[in-house]
Parts: C-alpha cells; structure tokens; sequence
C-alpha cells in the first residue's frame, strides 16, 4: 500500500492496487501543477510583511478578488434586477401596457430583467463552488472523481444537486 503525506504531515493510506479505480489527489501536487509553491505553516512576522507589500503593489482588481468584491456587485446586481421586476409589475398592475419605442414590450423588459440577474447571481455561485473545490482538496487527499463532480456542478442545476447530495457532511 502506497502512502502519502498530509499537508498537517500525517500520513494517508492510499490503495495502490490495479484494480481500484478510484486515483487520489493531493492538494500539494494540485498548487504545484498550478504553479504555487508549498510554503511552511509557521511563516514569520518579516515573510507576512513581505507579502502584505507584495499584495498592496499588485493591481487594485487582483486586490479586490481576494475579499470577493466583485462576486458580492454581482450578488447586487441580481437582487437590484429582481427589485426592479417587483416595482416594474406592481406599476403596472392592472393598468394598460406602455407603449414603449421601438416595440419593446413590458414582456420583453421583464424577461431581460429576469435574464441578467439570472446571468448575475451565476457569477458568484460559480466562483463559490470553484473555491469550494480547492478547501475541499486541502484538508486531505480525495479520489480523483470528485473533481468532476465540482466541475459539472458549475454547469448545471441537476450537477449542483448531485454536489450537495454527494459531499454533505464532509
């Protein structure tokens, strides 16, 4: 049987037999296939002032993914375009439909309301479960399979249910 080791430095059992079709993943091979290099848990007070540096010379955009700003305007935008459905029907309720130009109807108005939040509220649930993935891989080693099960479920209503039924309770 074939072992590897934890990030916390304890050791895995892994089967290594041919007949096993599960492969493992660890979160060290993952960071290095990406291009990151491992770092030491216990890193000094001079290394963390030497990456708060690093970070506040970086580009404000790649700053302000690091908090989740811009999932968070997306999240804004959704629920703004979820309002404006609200207030556009209760002005119009029961009134004659406007005669807005270029024969644009209140149906139409509606539906791309509907369509841009739907595309806005994506955008963070789709980077959520991409980070998602990554903790999942960083606690211990996991087969392979689960990969695709956090890639499909960013396509798909039905995949991200399969996600939420496969992984609860860790």
């Amino acid at each position: 049987m074939r072992r590897s080791v934890r990030h916390d430095g304890e050791r895995d059992p892994m089967p290594d037999s041919p007949g096993t079709q599960a492969s493992y993943v660890r979160d060290s091979d993952v960071l290095a296939t990406l291009g990151f290099a491992s770092t030491p848990r216990g890193t000094s007070l001079q290394q963390e002032k030497a990456a708060a540096l690093r970070d506040a010379s970086r580009p404000i955009f790649a700053r302000l993914r690091r908090f989740w700003v811009i999932e968070i305007l997306w999240c804004l935008v959704g629920v703004g375009c979820a309002v404006a459905i609200v207030v556009v029907l209760a002005q119009f309720d029961g009134k004659e439909p406007p005669a807005w130009p270029v024969g644009i109807t209140l149906n139409t108005f509606l539906a791309f309301l509907a369509s841009l939040a739907k595309a806005a509220l994506l955008i963070p649930v789709t980077e959520g479960i991409g980070q998602l993935r990554w903790i999942w891989y960083s606690h211990r080693a996991h087969p392979a399979s689960d990969l695709e099960v956090f890639d499909a479920a960013t396509r798909g209503t039905i995949s991200g249910l399969t996600l939420l039924l496969s992984f609860k309770g860790g």
